[in-house]
């Protein structure tokens, strides 16, 4: 396992300390979240990205407007479509 130092300014430490007492986070594990956080999001967007096929054009869309006039899929619909 490998470390890292890293040094803060008194004041970015002080409201860092705040911060992690007040929500009850550990110091060293909300930093390696973070870090975690961060070489997801590179690695996500790093992703190639591609344009969707007519038919998922068509369902997304069908998807939005059921969304906005409140048709919404439920479990009955589900077994009925099984």
């Amino acid at each position: 396992m490998k470390s890292v130092i890293v040094r803060l300014d008194d004041k970015l430490f002080q409201e860092f300390d705040r911060l992690c007492k007040e929500r009850g986070y550990a110091k060293q594990g909300l930093i390696k979240r973070l870090i975690r956080e961060l070489v997801f999001d590179a690695r996500v967007k790093s992703l190639p990205v591609e344009e969707p096929l007519p038919d998922e054009v068509s369902a997304l869309k069908r998807g939005q407007r059921e969304i906005l006039e409140g048709d919404l899929l439920n479990w009955e619909r589900i077994k009925s479509a099984l």
